[in-house]
This record gives C-alpha cells, structure tokens and sequence, in this order.
C-alpha cells in the first residue's frame, strides 16, 4: 500500500496546548482548597478522569451566565465528593466558576503556531484528528481554544476506554477518518505513548521534541512548524 501521508493526528497537551501558568491542575486545586481552609484528600490524576467522567460530557464551551454556573456548580460539587472536601453544596456551588477556571480551557494556552499550523496543513489538503490520552469533553476544550474549525476527529482516551500507547486508540482515529493506518502522520511528545505506540499500530510519527538541543534526528522536530515543512519537503514518502 501506499504511505503517502493523507492526514496528520496530533497528540493534544504538550503538543497542541501547554499550561497557561506553571503549575499543573491538581497543584492549583489544592493551592485553592489551602487558600479556602478546606481539608482534602491527597490530589490523584484520576481524579480529573472521575470527575470529567460525571460532568465533562455536558460542557460546551459556549456557556456563560447561569448556565456556566450551573455548570461550574455541578463540577465543584462532583470534585469535592471525589475528594472528601467536607462543605455543604451550596459552599461547592459558590465555588463553582472558579473551580472551573482551573479545571477547564481557560487554564490551557494553544503554542504560538498551533493554529496557523493547523489551519495550513487543512488548506494543504490533509485530514487532522486529534488523539489524545484526556478525559471527557476533549472536542469542546477545542473548540474553547479556537481550533475546532481546522481538526475533522477528536479522540480522547476516557470515551474509547483505550489510552496511548495501546493499538485501540490509534485504530479508533483511523476509523473515524476512514483511513489506513498508514496513511496517517501521528504527532506527540512522548516517546512511548506517541511514538512508540503510533508505529506500532501501522502509522508513521513525529516526535515533538521543543526543548531539542542540537539538531533533531530523523523522525524528530521542535515544533509543529516543522511538521508542515516535513510535509511540503516530501518527509512523507519512505
């Protein structure tokens, strides 16, 4: 079969979108629960995925006003449960907003060419999907970003059940793009779940690599500029 390269996937944090501040999710809501008083659990990754798993479904990034409090009340509410915050509702609920800010798109920041990149490898012809190992409501977080318009696939490890480096969620975007595996250009930062996992499904990759110090090797870049110059110069014929 052919390799030519007919669309691109890209890992989403780290790749796409970076922290907008230094500090991770779970460190700022714990700074917040410190600044309030409160007394938690100690924080746990999964615990976005579980509290995502309850709410993140319903966010659309359009929300504002009471719907977004509402919203926010719901998220606050479904956090403090899945880590024993011992507060009344209606406490969760006035807290609600906030508590989304750290948890949602807002605490997120695209890289400097994540979408002029993106919107010139769609107008050069390629598909994008994006496959990325995050909890649900990854399109909506998109599309709060700005770049929804350019990306046909969104992927998000917890509504497959399969996270990277595991064949299924590679096979997931090359289902929903109705292509062959290898006709597809997977790109992400980590090597393991990215790499790794990528060409072990059949797709070809690019590994990310923004702190590169030096000349990156073959299959390497330092950043996604250089993935439409990979494509334009022919890097996708082997």
């Amino acid at each position: 079969m052919s390799r030519e390269i007919a669309a691109v996937s890209f890992d989403f944090f780290n790749t796409l979108v970076t922290h907008r501040h230094d500090r991770g999710r779970g460190a700022r809501v714990m700074d917040y629960f410190r600044a309030q008083g409160w007394e938690s659990s100690a924080w746990e990754h999964a615990a976005l995925y579980d509290v995502f798993a309850e709410c993140g479904r319903d966010y659309v990034a359009t929300m504002e006003g009471d719907d977004l409090k509402a919203f926010g009340a719901r998220v606050a509410r479904a956090l403090f449960q899945r880590l024993n915050v011992r507060v009344d509702n209606a406490v969760a609920d006035q807290h609600g907003v906030e508590l989304w800010r750290i948890l949602g798109p807002d605490h997120l920041t695209t890289f400097p060419e994540t979408t002029t990149v993106l919107a010139a490898i769609r107008t050069a012809g390629y598909r994008i999907a994006i496959t990325s190992n995050w909890q649900h409501g990854l399109r909506a977080f998109c599309q709060a970003l700005e770049f929804t318009r350019h990306v046909d696939v969104v992927i998000a490890s917890a509504e497959i059940g399969a996270e990277k480096p595991d064949g299924r969620i590679f096979a997931e975007t090359c289902r929903q793009l109705a292509l062959p595996a290898e006709q597809i250009l997977h790109v992400g930062d980590t090597e393991a779940e990215d790499i790794v996992g990528a060409r072990a499904a059949g797709l070809q990759a690019l590994w990310l690599r923004r702190d590169l110090k030096g000349s990156p090797s073959a299959g390497e870049i330092r950043n996604l500029n250089e993935v439409e110059t990979y494509l334009a110069t022919g890097g996708n014929r082997s």
